[in-house]
């Protein structure tokens, strides 16, 4: 018994080979593990605003816009606050 492929499988096919052989990897250098390895430059601040959201068949939950905050209080010294609201619904 032979299978079509339709036009939907295509595309989920080529969306696949096509992430697959165009990725990127990046590299912070040592010691970093993290995605922002330089402190903000002194006197200077940088606000991120983010949420998270997941649903499944137990419930929901996740964060509401939350700031994470850095600030250089000194050369190489940044003060960073995350304020997030996070919330379970069961």
């Amino acid at each position: 018994m032979k299978m079509q492929v339709g036009c939907f499988e295509r595309f989920i096919l080529a969306s696949f080979l096509l992430c697959l052989f165009l990725q990127k990897s990046s590299f912070a250098g040592p010691p970093f593990f993290t995605d922002d390895p330089v402190p903000v430059e002194y006197t200077h601040g940088e606000i991120i605003t983010t949420s998270t959201f997941t649903r499944d068949k137990g419930g929901s939950f996740g964060t509401l816009p939350h700031a994470d905050i850095n600030y250089g209080l000194w050369h190489e010294l940044q003060f960073h606050v995350l304020t997030p609201f996070v919330f379970n619904h069961l």
